[in-house]
């Protein structure tokens, strides 16, 4: 088969190295061909080595800046989200005509650190696979915003300043929750990694995914004739 793989996450942690596992093992019998709008940085998970190909197109977005005021950084925040969306948008049909007139058998997408579910999904017309290790948290989970210093506003207007933070910031999560939803809903087939991502993939986008086990590598874990000690291991990247 051939198989066009969607990559837009820079990040180094367990969605890259899952994908990366799983492309070797596919590259053994079929033809793998990588599209990605991030330069693909072979730091600590090399992706080169389980792939034929990498087109890149690449796509230049806002960066984030925080202010010293809370709403002046939710509203740079909200027309950075409109422009990314919209550079996404021109960078993900250019990338779907790409892979339609190539004749792939399947796109295979991965995670979109702009939307989470990649727009090829809704714009290719080629049977996709997605990818989705978990829906986009950020829009669905309660998070402190950041205020930053209080104006000094009298009482009635203070009220008025957090309301307006809270708006511009439900805006933002509406938006790129409506896009990932659609983008998710247009996928032919969604896969998990685990009957709780599952559930939570179900309650997002109101579709069933197919949850598939990711293997361990014997080779590399394996038991070692070692005392044991107190700690923790974090196989993908640790937030807080």
């Amino acid at each position: 088969m051939r198989i066009a793989v969607f990559h837009n996450s820079p990040g180094e942690g367990g969605a890259r190295r899952a994908l990366a596992h799983l492309l070797r093992e596919l590259h053994r019998k079929h033809q793998i061909d990588l599209y990605s709008c991030v330069p693909v940085s072979e730091t600590m998970v090399p992706i080169r080595d389980a792939v034929d190909t990498i087109r890149s197109v690449p796509v230049r977005l806002m960066p984030s800046i925080r202010y010293r005021s809370g709403l002046l950084t939710r509203a740079h925040s909200l027309v950075g989200t409109l422009w990314n969306l919209s550079r996404m948008r021109a960078a993900s049909r250019k990338i779907a005509r790409r892979i339609d007139s190539a004749g792939y058998d399947v796109v295979l997408s991965d995670i979109c650190h702009v939307t989470m579910a990649a727009d090829v999904l809704y714009y290719t017309k080629t049977p996709t696979v997605f990818l989705c290790q978990n829906p986009m948290r950020r829009v669905r989970e309660p998070a402190e915003f950041f205020k930053g210093p209080r104006p000094r506003f009298r009482s009635w207007v203070d009220a008025y300043y957090d309301k307006s933070c809270r708006l511009v910031e439900a805006v933002e999560k509406w938006i790129l929750r409506r896009r990932e939803v659609r983008n998710a809903r247009a996928a032919g087939r969604v896969m998990c990694n685990s009957l709780y991502s599952r559930e939570a993939i179900y309650h997002a986008y109101g579709i069933m995914a197919h949850p598939f086990r990711l293997c361990v590598d014997l080779e590399c874990f394996r038991c070692l004739d070692q005392p044991q000690r107190a700690g923790v291991l974090s196989v993908g990247g640790m937030q807080f």
